[in-house]
């Protein structure tokens, strides 16, 4: 019973700072941009930014200031997306022709305090 309190209690805390969204951060240096084409094989994807050029992206390759390509799989492009508060996740889907955009964020809000329910360890 008190095991099991105190996995609850650490789950909680562990999932406290994490969110899902799909609205993006205030800055957002991949807003207005649209994937045209992945190509997992070579590890690219063609992308038209909000300017209407259209451009190739790999993994590791920087989108403005503070983002990163991290994986570009059969159907999706992995962005990680930095700022002073937060780092995003943008998860963005290719089917067909309709794209999807997931963002998962994490905020940084420094260590969390951990409390031990009282007698969780006694017999």
């Amino acid at each position: 019973m008190h095991k099991s309190i105190l996995l609850i209690t650490i789950i909680g805390i562990l999932f406290s700072s994490v969110g899902f969204s799909q609205e993006p951060a205030k800055h957002d240096p991949l807003k207005g941009m649209k994937v045209v084409k992945i190509s997992p094989r070579d590890e690219a994807a063609v992308i038209r930014t909000p300017e209407g050029k259209m451009e190739v992206i790999r993994v590791g390759d920087s989108i403005g200031s503070s983002a990163t390509v991290k994986e570009i799989a059969n159907d999706a492009v992995v962005i990680e997306n930095r700022t002073e508060r937060e780092v995003e996740t943008v998860i963005i889907r290719l089917a067909g022709k309709k794209q999807t955009i997931q963002r998962i964020r994490k905020l940084n809000q420094g260590r969390p305090n951990l409390y031990m329910p009282a007698g969780a360890f006694s017999q």
